[in-house]
């Protein structure tokens, strides 16, 4: 019985920390479909025909913030990258598996045994 009441006041606490967490991101959403004047006024009511503006804010937010001109630059460093990722390991590899030295069997055994040392937030760490 013990147990079954923890499991729902451990419920409880975090079904009210997820409300409140999520909260604040409905607010925004709901208020960018509003106009600067009710999202002052009345920040917490829903759109209504008075208020609504549509899409029209993000169209500005946009144009004001250089968003597609980011998304070009974003897209050149990708392709590049993986331009240059490609050939350079490409070449790497062929010269690892057709020049027989000490070098090349310590440098394959190295990428070998630190190909899976990557961290989630995106980061390689040494072996």
């Amino acid at each position: 019985m013990k147990n079954k009441k923890s499991k729902i006041i451990l419920i409880l606490i975090l079904t009210v920390i997820s409300v409140l967490f999520i909260a604040p991101i409905i607010i925004v959403f709901m208020n960018s479909f509003k106009s600067k004047l009710y999202i002052n006024s009345t920040p917490f009511a829903l759109p209504n025909a008075d208020s609504f503006v549509g899409l029209a804010n993000y169209g500005e937010g946009m144009i004001k913030t250089g968003f597609f001109a980011g998304i070009f630059i974003t897209l050149f460093i990708t392709v590049a990258s993986v331009f240059l990722i490609v050939v350079l390991t490409s070449m790497t590899a062929w010269y690892l598996v057709r020049v027989k030295s000490r070098f090349t069997k310590v440098m394959y055994y190295l990428f070998a045994f630190c190909y899976d040392r990557t961290i989630p937030d995106g980061n390689v760490y040494a072996c």
